[in-house]
């Protein structure tokens, strides 16, 4: 009798350790929503009637706080009690989720812009570059120009007057020479 009681219990383990492993293979993680109704309350405890119903992001008017309840006014006049950690001093998750949406997007067009901007103003750097280096080329070229103007004109000068000298000396002797000569 104890051997068929244990194998009744081999056989009853066999065929549910599929099973948990089959709900452990399948399990999927999910979200609760964030959109809720929280009810609001003609006194402070979950006992009391229900007068009305906040919905997630509506904004809320808190009167009196007590440990766990705070006393609200809606926007449409209604005043309860309703669950204190169901409020936040800030706005929500979704309210957040859209001004950073709307920043988000505001952004990115403004950095489409400042790219197109970058863009352009690289290839007139680029130009700007080009332009800079003919000129000082040029500006090169023109010095050297003039370094070398300014260093042949005292040459010049003086080669000029040794010429002209040295034409006059000969010419002075030349014509001595046939000045002495025609008189005599």
């Amino acid at each position: 009798m104890k051997k068929n009681y244990a194998w009744f219990i081999v056989i009853i383990l066999s065929l549910a350790l599929p099973l948990s492993v089959r709900g452990i293979a399948t399990a999927k993680t999910m979200y609760v929503t964030d959109i809720l109704l929280a009810s609001i309350r003609t006194g402070p405890s979950t006992e009391n009637k229900i007068v009305a119903f906040a919905k997630s992001n509506h904004r809320v008017e808190v009167l009196e706080e007590s440990e766990d309840w705070s006393y609200v006014k809606l926007r449409n006049g209604k005043e309860g009690w309703m669950l204190s950690r169901l409020l936040l001093a800030g706005p929500t998750k979704d309210r957040v989720i859209k001004q950073l949406q709307t920043d988000n997007k505001g952004l990115n067009e403004e950095c489409s812009v400042l790219r197109k901007e970058n863009t352009r103003l690289k290839a007139e750097s680029l130009e700007q570059q080009s332009m800079i280096k003919k000129q000082n080329k040029s500006l090169f070229n023109l010095e050297q120009k003039t370094d070398d103007l300014s260093h042949n004109r005292p040459t010049r000068w003086l080669l000029s007057g040794a010429l002209v000298l040295l034409i006059g000396i000969l010419v002075g002797y030349s014509s001595r020479k046939k000045k002495k000569g025609m008189f005599t």
